[in-house]
């Protein structure tokens, strides 16, 4: 088989890498393709050759893998979902080549007993497989020891630090680390505190842990193979409560407990105040309150404006119950405007349908709007401004939904906006985000920004070196 002339050179040294490792990870920076690279390497190993090959992915991916495969190599393939009868039927029809499911289907794959050739699991850090004492990790790891070809695929590997690549690697390559406490004493820093060791962000000796990577994982962001790609920068646009939102916040903060029309809103623990905060600053009226909140108001604002100018935009937001209160918002601003959906529950047809019709619709009057933890597997290039109004305290999921915009195929700059409101939890979101992204650059970050972290920690490079 040919390599595809429409892959870039990065991809097809990608591919390259993938044939030869047999078992990586394929942690490429979200919107570099890892899809169409994993793909053809599988399909340049089994050239000519009958094979059998199950891709797990999330719901809402299901049909984005049986589009690409179709799209680049004119294959069809099985999504196993459905009813337990319409699998059943899938599974009789099924002849080899491509079998795409969820990781829910995993048990019933493992019973079904089918011979596998390659495995491929995408988006693992929201399926377990980051968690080494995950049910999910256990099962998958047994399923994959005998198979020849296993691909371990995410764009965005690191949420908690170092710790997070053990279970990958100890998939990977079982023999070089077996034991979960070898790896942290050979490569993490830990400090022994009154309730056991506490594990550092950051690895220990770092430049021999990141040549150690090398030989397993596959990574490349953006800023170093596309640099036709325009560029990306987040604003914080800065916004102070109103007046009625303004007291909410401060009771909630004082009583743990907010009183309105017909009920009481109770916190009993500090999780659930801040949970209550949070929605509170994204949008009042999601807990019964009057106000829209400010927040939403200069969304409403700000989107104006851009619909005026002919420019469509994305609005991300962590809480599915306000997605109503911004639809309502913008009908009441805005004329002639679609508005389409993207969140938890939808099947995955649907999920498909919203973000296609969403790119396929060339007006400009059209606005896109997703739930923070449904924004992967999905294009928004027809967009190049998006909104954040709230955040996850995963900053990878963050990331990873600026990225549904940032990302091969977008042709202009794109802005990202978080709406922060002063003297609020929204500042120690802020701050233990950029904690937590930190952690992943000091692991997998690009040259470049491994060397900032080395500048601003006043860390010299020889001493690491020596470290060795």
């Amino acid at each position: 088989m040919v390599i595809s002339d429409k892959l870039r050179p990065y991809q097809i040294d990608g591919v390259h890498f993938l044939r030869n490792k047999q078992k990586c990870l394929v942690y490429d920076e979200m919107g570099l393709g890892k899809t169409v690279t994993t793909l053809t390497a599988l399909e340049i190993i089994w050239e000519d050759k009958d094979f059998n090959c199950v891709i797990f992915c999330p719901k809402f991916a299901l049909y984005v893998w049986k589009e690409e495969i179709m799209k680049w190599f004119g294959k069809d393939s099985i999504v196993y979902s459905g009813t337990l009868a319409k699998r059943a039927k899938l599974w009789e029809s099924y002849q080899g080549g491509y079998l795409i499911t969820t990781y829910g289907m995993l048990d019933e794959i493992v019973k079904l007993d089918p011979n596998i050739h390659g495995l491929v699991a995408d988006e693992i850090h929201v399926s377990g497989l980051l968690n080494h004492k995950s049910q999910t990790y256990t099962a998958f790891e047994k399923f994959a020891r005998n198979i020849p070809y296993v691909y371990l695929l995410t764009g965005t590997p690191i949420r908690q630090g170092v710790i997070d690549l053990y279970a990958p690697l100890s998939m990977i390559d079982k023999a070089n680390f077996k034991s979960y406490w070898q790896f942290v004493n050979k490569y993490c820093i830990t400090i022994d505190t009154p309730f056991g060791k506490s594990i550092e962000r950051r690895p220990k000796n770092i430049e021999s842990f990141r040549n150690m990577l090398k030989e397993y994982m596959l990574r490349r962001t953006k800023d170093e193979v596309l640099k036709d790609l325009p560029g990306k920068q987040r604003q914080i646009i800065y916004v102070d409560m109103d007046e009625e939102q303004e007291k909410a916040y401060n009771n909630l903060v004082t009583n743990m407990y907010l009183e309105l029309e017909d009920s009481a809103l109770i916190t009993p623990n500090m999780m659930s105040l801040i949970l209550r905060l949070r929605q509170l600053l994204t949008c009042p009226a999601m807990l019964g309150l009057k106000s829209t909140g400010a927040a939403l108001e200069q969304l409403i604002i700000m989107g104006k404006d851009l619909i005026e100018s002919g420019q469509s935009f994305v609005v991300f937001t962590p809480f599915r119950k306000v997605i109503p209160h911004i639809q309502e918002a913008i009908h009441k601003s805005m004329k002639d405007i679609k508005v389409y959906t993207i969140s938890g529950g939808m099947t995955a047809q649907k999920f498909a349908d919203e973000w296609q019709e969403f790119q396929k619709n060339k007006s400009n009057k059209k606005i896109l709007i997703c739930v923070i933890k449904s924004g992967a597997s999905f294009h928004a290039t027809e967009a190049s401004h998006a909104f954040f109004l709230g955040y996850e305290w995963d900053f990878n999921q963050n990331v990873q939904s600026e990225d549904r915009l940032h990302r091969f195929g977008q042709k202009h700059f794109v802005n990202i906006y978080y709406f922060m409101h002063r003297n609020t939890v929204d500042e120690d979101v802020a701050q233990r985000l950029n904690d937590k992204q930190d952690a992943s650059n000091w692991a997998i970050g690009n040259e470049e920004q491994y060397t900032m972290l080395l500048n601003r920690f006043k860390i010299n490079r020889r001493q690491e070196l020596k470290l060795k």
